[in-house]
């Protein structure tokens, strides 16, 4: 991992990977640990400026032929289908990182008009940022970092309820938590594989 060699970046992460399997050092955990080296990895060499890659995903609807291509490596040194079946789940999950982007990037759009259209101004604007960046949240959190009032607040979740953006997932009239719920759906998919 930490030797500059003459491999592209994407193979050695590959090759890092298979070692870190194959050598499985903790009786728990090594396939997290081993998943979240190829990303912190990927960060590391300046390939990656934000660990954004998951690659758990792709690995999990494609885990038998994830052990199999590994068991290959070890038992007959097929290093050339273990790389080319690691680098398509790179591409993969590249692909999935820049389509998700561009939804979430569409959601911020149209949430942000909606609330514009209806009347809600800069306060709207900073609400949609604010919920990119905590999607579950209360009242009070609003207050606190929006600086607003709470019938200003009051408002806006009323208003943004009411457009569909935000839904109440508590129990109840007091202490009430929302959820920015095509946010956190579409930030959700392939997770619950």
């Amino acid at each position: 991992m930490n030797t500059a060699g003459q491999l592209p970046p994407l193979v050695q992460c590959a090759l890092l990977h298979y070692q870190f399997e194959t050598l499985h050092p903790f009786n728990d955990g090594n396939g997290r640990v081993g998943r979240l080296l190829v990303t912190l990895y990927l960060v590391s060499q300046d390939i990656l400026e934000q660990p954004v890659l998951y690659l758990s995903a792709y690995l999990k609807i494609h885990q038998q032929e994830y052990y199999d291509r590994l068991q290959q490596v070890r038992v007959e040194g097929s290093y050339e289908k273990w790389i080319a079946f690691f680098l398509e789940g790179i591409e993969a999950v590249c692909n999935m990182v820049i389509d998700t982007t561009r939804r979430v990037q569409k959601l911020e759009r149209d949430d942000t008009d909606k609330m514009i259209a209806e009347g809600a101004g800069t306060d709207g604007v900073s609400f949609i940022r604010l919920l990119l960046q905590q999607p579950i949240i209360k009242i009070n959190d609003l207050e606190q970092h929006l600086q607003k009032s709470r019938g200003t607040v009051t408002k806006l979740i009323t208003l943004a309820e009411r457009l569909g953006v935000i839904e109440q997932i508590s129990p109840g009239r007091r202490n009430r938590k929302y959820a920015y719920k095509h946010y956190v759906a579409i930030l959700s998919e392939g997770t619950e594989l």
